[in-house]
């Protein structure tokens, strides 16, 4: 018999590891978007508005994950957008 190259204890866990990969990236891609935001709020180049704007797009996207990524990453993300929020608005129009 030749060997296919796939672990066979993975064969049925590749459903799983998709969900898996994808929701690494998923976790991946909004700490960038949020981080990105933070340094366009430092900087003086987003509003208040501009900032909620952008988080209610995030936070509909954790909402949609599922749990427990989704209760997990609101905690952790839901703090930072408060503490963008308050720079944004110190740091607009400057």
């Amino acid at each position: 018999m030749v060997s296919s190259g796939v672990d066979e204890s993975a064969k049925g866990n590749g459903f799983e590891q998709v969900i898996g990969a994808l929701t690494n990236l998923s976790i991946a891609a909004l700490g960038a978007g949020v981080h990105a935001i933070r340094m366009m709020a430092n900087a003086g180049l987003v509003s208040p508005s501009d900032v909620d704007e952008s988080f209610d797009g995030i936070t509909e996207a954790i909402e949609n994950m599922p749990e427990p990524f989704s209760s997990n990453l609101a905690a952790a993300f839901f703090e930072a957008f408060a503490e963008i929020k308050d720079s944004a608005s110190t740091n607009w129009n400057k």
